[in-house]
């Protein structure tokens, strides 16, 4: 990123490196007018009683403020998002024995203009067709080593208890 202000002769090293944070913390927050690009490896997966959308950053993603969600149309919004880092979208979609197609547009915004919409085509899972079983992990699992730390318990393994220090 190039600096606004020229380097000046005899200047303060500091207040130059403090300018420059601010004129980056200025782009992260509020863009700038340049047109940004779409965003990249759009991909959506079906769920029940909705859709679950992922996607990329873009290439250049500097002033990236955050998303948009279009359902049907180009003109329907959905959703707004203004975090640049929340890359995946649960989309409640209209249920039932056989849920119709919808189209889902995601685009990105920075804080002055709308980059292209990429489109994508999908229908949550039907009502019927997912089994009512809660999985459960396998044997005892509580009671095992896991082979991580458990930083709750002063560093211990997770299998593990506390020592206590007697007296």
């Amino acid at each position: 990123m190039k600096s606004v202000m020229p380097m000046q002769i005899g200047a303060n090293r500091d207040a130059l490196l403090q300018r420059r944070a601010q004129a980056i913390t200025q782009v992260r927050t509020h863009g700038t007018s340049r047109l940004p690009a779409g965003p990249r490896n759009l991909q959506i997966q079906q769920a029940e009683g909705g859709v679950v959308a992922t996607w990329n950053l873009p290439t250049r993603y500097e002033d990236v403020t955050g998303y948009r969600i279009y359902l049907g149309s180009e003109k329907n919004l959905a959703m707004q998002i203004k975090d640049r880092g929340t890359r995946q979208m649960f989309i409640p979609l209209q249920s039932g024995g056989a849920p119709p197609t919808q189209n889902i547009f995601v685009s990105v915004v920075n804080g002055f203009r709308e980059g292209p919409r990429l489109q994508k085509q999908s229908k949550p899972i039907p009502n019927g067709s997912i089994p009512n079983v809660k999985p459960m992990p396998p044997g005892d699992y509580l009671n095992q080593f896991s082979g991580g730390l458990d930083k709750t318990q002063s560093g211990q393994p997770s299998g593990a208890k506390t020592p206590r220090i007697l007296p």
